[in-house]
């Protein structure tokens, strides 16, 4: 019900509601991530490396590689590192018309609805790029429209422990004009 820009929203939720059904969702995710694995290996990277910016390298090559390889080793150990074994998870998503950022603004109030509700709340921004090219069966599985733009997952759980004050966030840098 918060504000937005024009109606109707092309935002689309996938609500995955119980710990079993999260870490299905969760498995799902693994053995797509393990089967596109040889994309962020050294070999195949050196070979797009030319076609990508640096930065898109360093985040396949320091990032990418190295989470799906502990995802895996946390998983032998019957741990669920990638959605922390969440209660409820919730991926916002959007139809190919819509703006990139919508499904971002929509989780956003999402986190904070769960706020006012004592619940604790993290995104997880693996899902999305991981769908984004390939995961035909995850998508059709869970019901997302093939052609839709990435988004988000929120995951929600009662917090373990209660912070009597919010950690301070600092922005990478303010410019005035």
């Amino acid at each position: 019900m918060a504000p937005m820009g024009i109606p109707p929203s092309d935002v689309e939720v996938l609500v995955i509601n119980g710990k079993e059904k999260v870490r299905e969702f969760s498995d799902d995710m693994l053995e797509h991530m393990k089967s596109q694995k040889w994309i962020f290996s050294k070999p195949a990277l050196l070979l797009m490396r030319p076609f990508m910016k640096r930065e898109e390298y360093e985040v396949l090559d320091k990032f990418m590689y190295p989470a799906i390889e502990i995802f895996e080793e946390m998983r032998k150990e019957d741990t669920d590192y990638l959605l922390y074994g969440a209660s409820l998870a919730m991926y916002f998503h959007a139809s190919p018309y819509a703006d990139p950022a919508d499904p971002f603004i929509t989780a956003t109030y999402a986190m904070l609805a769960a706020e006012t509700l004592d619940l604790g709340s993290c995104m997880i921004g693996t899902i999305g790029p991981m769908l984004k090219n390939g995961g035909k069966k995850v998508k059709e599985k869970y019901g997302i429209n093939p052609r839709n733009q990435p988004g988000i997952m929120i995951i929600f759980g009662y917090p373990a422990v209660k912070y009597r004050r919010a950690i301070r966030r600092n922005l990478a840098k303010i410019h005035y004009f």
